[in-house]
């Protein structure tokens, strides 16, 4: 941990804040004041403390004779107020020293609401009557509490807070904890005021003022929980509430200690940069990952709102009441997060087979760890712009996996007794990782530390290569890297490597720890060896040649979650330059029989791969090809699904989505047409879903405006949010520049950037979003929330042709993001670049021989 000018002195420690916030939502300003006790380790005539954009309008420092404040004689000094906008801090200067002992600073300001969804913000939604309704909410993670009050912005600088907001008597006001008071003040406002928090630090402090309504509270135990929104969306509440409801019952349980919170309000927020945000008590999310009507949402919209909810509860425990000592442990927060949301999801719906599901997650976790630009899990963080650049698939989906793989590794009942041991020993205090690993080594006397210091303090993953001589298995490690990344360095980690083996009599599970090139004894008779058995692993698997066929001659004896890897690792394995294409097109065909939603979402995502190496000469035929690869899952599918089995409706919008996109089959498309021109509570939601998607990708002009009508009038947000993607899936310039012109002056700052990636990311119309992009660079990135801007430059990673791609175009990608760096997020730039390259270098590698081989199993493209 760097104690680097941006670290505060810890000469003085919070211990309380009274502060107290009134807010004026027409002028978007606020006032706010604060006392702050505090303790002080030695004498001293100056305190130094965070603010940023605050104008400081009174500076007091209280002290009495050296005890606290208000015991015996207190003497008041006024201080002088400096500031220092590089560090982000002020420094009180005081005439007299204060003695060691406590204390009590005096503080009041006045600011800006802001519109950059980061500290105090603005958010505004249409009211029932056509006016524009405007609310206030903060997003202080990471290091944004200084945006609204001068405190001392460190996670280890815990203290409790008691809150009181000043606002208009029809507003809803919350925080942290309970409302205990409501009593009139001047100007017709009315004084709100909440219990004192538990101690904890300053980025999970959050308020939100406005026009909002609440759901009647649901008890938990003793914990009333309700969901925040605007008027008129309560009918859109009851999953949300379903879903945190077993969460707090699921995480009181697992964790062994009681949600430290005293009530618990979930904030659907109009406007918010982020996914949802863990504030204590006061969860705020993106109204599309909270509000929902289960009858007109996909399968996926409703996992992925359970899964967000469920990460969020689960920091109330990691990450709320144990908190990391500073930024570099935010993996420990997200990671153990995002593993125990799917925990918990695991519970809430089996049915969803969550971790295999997953796949998709940790896949992109791979893609960026294979690159020289990966960086490790933890890594030093000095600025505030350092801790901005660790929300990333990093520390969240890498993170989770290699926890999962400690887990498993460890047995799930050890694991949990090391995780309980963790929080009862640190409870509302700072931890750093190994604390972690201590508690895990004390549950179980494996080298935890050991183990996992590999995985989390150095980047980038193995490759297993296995190999069968007999009933031997070599067993060889290297770095996973593809061809066209930059050099890195050469790397092996020890690997709680679990093989699973099919015999005659069964499924067999072989467990070793890897360290270095090793062997291991399987039966003579087995008849295929899976290298990462349940796909618990963060490895890629390198089967070779006869190992290969062997999988693919016993697909039906694996787990879906190993299928869909035997897809996912021959991918790595073609960019790795270890196969040739011919090996992928050759798995797909051998994943006809499956009939797994996630295996055919992965092999969606491998068609759309190929989709991009094939040259326009052979695209009938390769739209052929993917067809006879898909249409027998694609007829079982919509059997069962018309027979009402939910995973087989799941099933049936992936397939579907494949013919009429990739596969571009024309029965499929006029069927999605008449169903997108059907009564949509007729249709199945994951149907009708995929239907928009295959209307979009085209669509004719007219169609193109009715998406866009359908988008203006949707009246929940997943359909919102799903008729503005499918804005950009266009075909027809004309229509796609018409989708770009509303990303600057129609579409919300939080999507806008997502919008971008996505047009980026189209198959033929990529290069002119880019070249929107450069030209209104400078309004862009002025307006859209920062941590988004690297995200919506993910885009790129298919844009392989030269205006774009080449390193001596001057309007290219790597030249114009050089020149206009992005500060904090410009690891995740280097990735997009790096992966840039890596998909050239397979374009050259690769499109001369795809249409021979596809042309030669689909000869008339028919």
């Amino acid at each position: 941990m760097s104690e680097s000018a941006y670290r505060l002195p810890r000469t003085v420690i919070p211990s309380h804040y009274a502060l107290e916030i009134t807010p004026n939502l027409v002028a978007a300003t606020f006032a706010g004041t604060v006392d702050i006790e505090v303790a002080l380790a030695e004498a001293t005539d100056t305190v130094t403390l965070h603010a940023l954009d605050l104008t400081i309008t009174l500076a007091k420092v209280s002290q009495g004779d050296g005890q606290a404040a208000g015991q015996g004689a207190v003497t008041t000094q006024t201080a002088e107020v400096t500031d220092d906008d590089e560090t982000e801090t002020v420094t009180l200067r005081l005439a007299n020293q204060l003695s060691p002992g406590t204390a009590t600073l005096h503080l009041a300001w006045t600011g800006e609401i802001s519109d950059g969804l980061v500290g105090f913000y603005r958010s505004t939604y249409e009211a029932a009557d056509g006016t524009t309704a405007t609310l206030a909410a903060t997003q202080f993670e990471a290091p944004h509490a200084r945006r609204a009050f001068p405190c001392f912005d460190e996670p280890d600088m815990k203290a409790s807070f008691g809150v009181s907001l000043v606002t208009d008597d029809d507003h809803l006001a919350i925080s942290n904890s309970a409302e205990i008071g409501r009593v009139p003040v001047d100007g017709g406002l009315v004084r709100v005021s909440f219990a004192d928090t538990m101690v904890m630090s300053t980025y999970l402090v959050a308020w939100v003022v406005g026009p909002l309504e609440a759901t009647e509270p649901h008890l938990v135990g003793t914990t009333p929980v309700r969901v925040v929104h605007q008027p008129g969306q309560a009918h859109l509440t009851a999953f949300a509430l379903e879903a945190a409801e077993h969460a707090l019952e699921y995480f009181e349980d697992y964790y062994g200690i009681a949600y430290p919170g005293d009530k618990l309000d979930l904030v659907a927020l109009p406007d918010f940069a982020f996914g949802a945000m863990e504030n204590l008590g006061c969860v705020t999310f993106r109204e599309v990952l909270l509000l929902i009507d289960p009858s007109r949402a996909t399968r996926a919209e409703q996992r992925r709102l359970a899964a967000v909810v469920n990460h969020e509860l689960a920091h109330m425990w990691f990450g709320d009441l144990v908190t990391m000592a500073w930024w570099e442990g935010l993996w420990l927060n997200e990671a153990f997060a995002t593993f125990m949301e799917m925990r918990c999801t695991d519970h809430f719906r089996p049915e969803w087979e969550v971790w295999a599901e997953f796949g998709l997650e940790r896949s992109a976790a791979f893609t960026v760890d294979a690159l020289s630009t990966t960086r490790p899990i933890e890594f030093e963080v000095h600025t505030p712009a350092d801790a901005e650049g660790m929300f990333d698939v990093l520390t969240y989906e890498k993170g989770a996996s290699v926890l999962r793989m400690l887990e498993q590794f460890l047995g799930e009942e050890t694991f949990r007794d090391g995780i309980r041991r963790y929080l009862a020993d640190h409870a509302y205090a700072n931890t750093v990782t190994h604390d972690l690993w201590s508690a895990l080594e004390s549950a179980s006397d494996a080298p935890v530390g050991h183990i996992m210091d590999a995985w989390i303090l150095r980047g980038g993953h193995p490759a297993l290569n296995v190999a069968r001589s007999g009933d031997t298995l070599a067993l060889t490690q290297r770095r996973a890297v593809p061809l066209g990344a930059d050099e890195a360095e050469a790397r092996t980690w020890p690997i709680p490597a679990r093989l699973s083996v099919g015999t005659p009599d069964g499924r067999l599970v072989l467990d070793q720890l890897v360290e270095a090139d090793s062997t291991m004894t399987v039966p003579s008779d087995a008849r295929w060896v899976m290298g990462n058995a349940s796909g618990n692993g963060f490895w890629r698997t390198h089967h070779d040649g006869e190992l290969m066929d062997n999988l693919l001659a016993h697909l039906g004896e694996l787990e879906p979650i190993e299928r869909y890897l035997v897809v996912d690792d021959t991918w790595a394995d073609l960019l790795a330059g270890r196969v040739e294409v011919s090996r992928v097109v050759e798995v797909c065909e051998a994943m006809t029989d499956d009939r797994h939603p996630a295996v055919w979402r992965r092999l969606g995502g491998v068609f759309g791969g190929l989709r991009r190496l094939i040259a326009n000469d052979h695209l009938d035929q390769f739209q052929a090809w993917v067809r006879s690869v898909s249409f027998v899952a694609l007829e079982d599918a919509a059997r069962l699904a018309h027979d009402g089995d939910a995973a087989a409706q799941d099933l049936y919008a992936v397939l579907f989505g494949i013919a009429g996109v990739t596969g571009a089959d024309p029965a499929t498309q006029q069927a999605a047409r008449e169903l997108l021109a059907a009564d949509p509570a007729k249709v199945d939601a994951n149907l009708l879903a995929s239907a928009t998607g295959v209307v979009a990708a085209d669509a004719s002009a007219a169609e193109h405006r009715d998406l866009m009508a359908r988008w203006r009038a949707a009246d929940n947000p997943q359909e919102e949010v799903r008729f503005l993607y499918a804005l950009v899936d266009t075909p027809s310039r004309e229509d796609f520049e018409a989708t770009l012109d509303l990303v600057t002056n129609e579409v919300r700052t939080q999507n806008a950037p997502y919008v971008l990636m996505r047009a980026l990311s189209h198959p033929t119309l990529g290069a002119i979003a880019w070249r929107y992009l450069i030209d209104r660079w400078g309004d862009i990135t002025e307006r859209f929330p920062t941590n988004a801007l690297p995200r919506m430059i993910e885009g790129i990673r298919w844009l392989t042709d030269d205006a774009v791609a080449d390193p001596d175009a001057e309007r290219g990608a790597p030249q114009f993001l050089a020149r206009h760096p992005l500060g904090s997020g410009d690891q995740l730039v280097q990735q997009s670049l790096e992966l840039q390259a890596v998909h050239r270098a397979l374009v050259e590698r690769s499109r001369p021989s795809l249409g021979g081989l596809i042309a030669q199993r689909v000869p008339g493209g028919a």
